[in-house]
């Protein structure tokens, strides 16, 4: 019965893949049709966000090495190295901004190891904005060896700051008393707070939910706010955000293990993410109207 009912899916799923067209330019088409000249503006970025909605940016129905975060940033890295400039900036530049201090390990290992002085060069001028360090006045007069070896002293001083455990630490400490310090220093973590507070936003607690969207936004760069007089539609639309968002970047920001490695080789798919949404009945947001789909 159970093999029947898998049959029937995946037959279903194929003929989805089957129809002319990439599902992702069409939406976007069809959005640019109905927003007449606001619809114009839609770039690729838009076209790349549908098609990792639509799940078109992974394999079809096996996925036999599923990326976690170290294996996203370490493409991420490469990109970054890029001779093209869309690839570099687009696949490189932009989602390392993104993963913030959670790329840390792994740029730090590739200036060890790099022998690509242009990836070198462009990891340097990245760091800055990578992380909150406070950076010595004469820091913009350094020679290139004079940065590399600042922040090679830098990461050795401060690397035990950016690690999971620590990152869990400083989270627990802002809810367990949410003050203005504690709020800083998980902002100051960054990126690798992350997991710890999409860990809350789906708390039946009101004020433990609000307590994680408060840094989120400044974290993310996402106005999803459900603090003060936000009205309950809209922060329960803001929560389905943060939790949409957190369902695609996941793998950006956690190192899976073993068991959880196993079983994204099934969902970790075209197939996987195809039939969450038909078993949940959840389309995601409007193209159009940013509400939902479902």
């Amino acid at each position: 019965m159970v093999v029947t009912l898998f049959g029937i899916t995946v037959i279903t799923f194929l003929i989805t893949r089957l129809a002319p067209g990439d599902p992702a330019v069409l939406k976007v088409q069809g959005a640019m049709a109905l927003g007449g000249g606001r619809g114009q503006q839609l770039s690729e970025a838009i076209i790349e966000e549908n098609r990792r909605i639509l799940g078109l940016d992974k394999p079809i129905l096996f996925n036999l090495r599923p990326k976690g975060r170290r294996e996203h940033v370490q493409r991420m890295i490469r990109d970054f190295g890029s001779g093209e400039e869309y690839v570099r900036d687009r696949r490189g530049r932009k989602p390392l901004a993104a993963v913030q201090s959670a790329a840390l390990p792994e740029m730090f290992e590739a200036l060890d190891e790099t022998t690509t002085a242009v990836l070198r060069r462009r990891l340097l001028e990245l760091l800055p904005n990578q992380v909150a360090a406070s950076l010595p006045p004469e820091y913009d007069s350094f020679s290139e060896g004079k940065r590399l070896d600042w922040w090679r002293r830098w990461w050795e001083e401060n690397k035990a700051t950016y690690t999971p455990r620590n990152a869990k630490t400083v989270a627990d400490a802002y809810f367990a008393e949410p003050t203005d310090g504690n709020f800083r220093r998980v902002i100051a973590v960054g990126g690798c707070t992350i997991p710890h507070l999409m860990e809350r936003v789906g708390s039946r607690d009101p004020r433990v939910a609000d307590l994680a969207t408060s840094p989120l936004t400044v974290i993310v760069g996402r106005s999803w706010s459900t603090w003060g007089e936000t009205r309950e539609g809209e922060r329960r639309r803001n929560l389905y955000r943060w939790r949409k968002w957190w369902q695609y970047h996941r793998a950006e920001f956690v190192d899976f293990g073993g068991f959880e490695r196993l079983s994204r080789m099934l969902t970790d798919t075209q197939y996987g993410v195809w039939f969450g949404k038909v078993l949940t009945f959840d389309f995601d947001e409007s193209c159009r109207s940013r509400s939902s789909s479902a």
